[in-house]
């Protein structure tokens, strides 16, 4: 499957053990899965050599992450991705205004945001009304595309923002 037209994805985590011990061991075996991989056949040292070249990780504080200090990254913009994924990213208000900044300054005009929170944060702020809010202030048209209003408990949804197009002038 590494014909060369594949995309670039980065994973992103506060914290660097989050990435190296789940999230990209997860990364090589789905990749081993993806290129037909079997004992017989490869190993998995040179299933993570071939996504090595499609795959990066970046750890740390949103507000400190620069796209193009990683191999593959644009032209010099700041926003250089057509769609992010973002999972419990909204637990709080900082959280949720910070998940929105950084989103506003990675995704390009006319990209995708996909996430999955909760409705509420009980005695935190944040969730969805928040982020739905915060993305419609900076131009962001929203939907919300998944809605667990059924379940009892802690509801969830996932929220969808598309970033404004450039604008010309």
């Amino acid at each position: 499957m590494d014909d060369g037209s594949a995309i670039t994805v980065t994973f992103h985590d506060y914290n660097a053990e989050v990435l190296q011990q789940c999230v990209l061991p997860n990364v090589c075996a789905t990749g081993c899965a993806m290129d037909g991989w079997n004992k017989d056949r490869d190993d998995v040292s040179a299933a993570a050599r071939r996504l090595a070249k499609r795959a990066f990780a970046a750890w740390g504080d949103w507000r400190a992450f620069v796209p193009n200090a990683y191999p593959g990254r644009g032209d010099g913009c700041s926003a250089c991705y057509h769609l992010a994924l973002g999972s419990d990213v909204t637990y709080d208000d900082e959280a949720c205004d910070g998940a929105v900044a950084f989103l506003d300054r990675v995704v390009l005009p006319g990209g995708m945001a996909l996430i999955a929170t909760k409705h509420f944060y009980f005695g935190t702020g944040g969730g969805a009304q928040r982020l739905t809010s915060a993305l419609q202030q900076r131009g962001w048209s929203v939907s919300v595309v998944y809605d667990d209003e059924a379940h009892q408990g802690l509801q969830r949804c996932v929220v969808c923002g598309v970033a404004p197009a450039a604008t010309t002038v």
